[in-house]
């Protein structure tokens, strides 16, 4: 595994005009927009769950609200890498931050399987956000810092969730994903 200061990498180890470019926005700040309403609802959701059934309230603003927002960053990145065959051990795994674009990522340069991308994808959220609450529900525990972990994951899980959509519409059950700085492309290999 690499860190990387900037945008994802070129992926040097595909020949781009052999693959189809996934429909998805042009830029990255159109797609956060696009879908930010997605990650509005996941919080409004888990939240309104918690609150209903168990009583929990969001914590007064302090200090936990920036610990929560900085842990939950390169969690939901290694859960990401972590996805990806080989995991951070692999040579192929990059985990990033791209300032100029107000994002941090998770790339690896292999060709995967349409449903393995799909797990990458919905990974963080499944074990950041909808998890956890499970477990505040049902084991009657209480945490203003997990809760605002969970919280701050489901907003962050937004354009993973966008991005499993795409790929369920437009990628077929056999189809083959690969990424390339910040685009993701699709094709069919031929039996």
């Amino acid at each position: 595994m690499k860190f990387r200061l900037g945008k994802p990498p070129i992926n040097e180890n595909i020949n781009l005009s052999e693959w189809n470019l996934l429909k998805e926005p042009k830029s990255l700040i159109v797609t956060q927009i696009v879908t930010l309403p997605i990650g509005l609802i996941c919080v409004g959701l888990i939240f309104f769950i918690l609150h209903y059934f168990k009583g929990i309230n969001l914590p007064k603003f302090g200090v936990e609200y920036i610990l929560a927002y900085f842990l939950m960053i390169p969690l939901h990145e290694m859960i990401h890498a972590l996805c990806y065959p080989g995991g951070l051990l692999s040579k192929d795994t990059v985990i990033g931050c791209w300032p100029d674009m107000f994002i941090f990522y998770a790339y690896n340069s292999r060709v995967l399987k349409r449903n393995r991308y799909l797990l990458v994808y919905i990974a963080p959220f499944i074990v950041l956000s909808i998890i956890p609450t499970i477990i505040m529900l049902f084991l009657d525990f209480k945490s203003d810092l997990l809760l605002l972990i969970v919280l701050f994951n489901a907003l962050g899980s937004c354009v993973d969730i966008f991005s499993c959509v795409l790929i369920l519409l437009q990628v077929p059950k056999e189809g083959l994903v690969v990424n390339s700085e910040e685009k993701t492309y699709w094709k069919v290999v031929e039996k």
